[in-house]
């Protein structure tokens, strides 16, 4: 759909998640508000979290990472401005 889109990214030295043999997928979910998201699944009992909300030193974007279920990671962010 115009509102969705597949990325592939290389892994390497930097990459939060490394590829298994039975888990090698990352869900990336875009949101224009990652702090209300952050907020939202805090109060759910139960969901783990692989990173706290920060903002990326490489990348111009804020997120944070949950487990879901399955045991698959699920990165929440949001694209920050550059200034130039």
């Amino acid at each position: 759909t115009p509102s969705s889109s597949i990325g592939l990214v290389q892994e390497g030295d930097t990459s939060f998640h490394r590829a298994q043999a039975d888990n090698a997928v990352m869900l990336s979910i875009v949101t224009d508000d990652v702090d209300a998201w952050y907020q939202r699944l805090k109060q759910v009992d139960g969901i783990v979290f692989l990173q706290e909300i920060y903002n990326n030193e490489n990348v111009p974007i804020r997120a944070f990472l949950v487990k879901d279920p399955g045991g698959y990671t699920v990165e929440f962010f949001q694209w920050l401005k550059v200034e130039k």
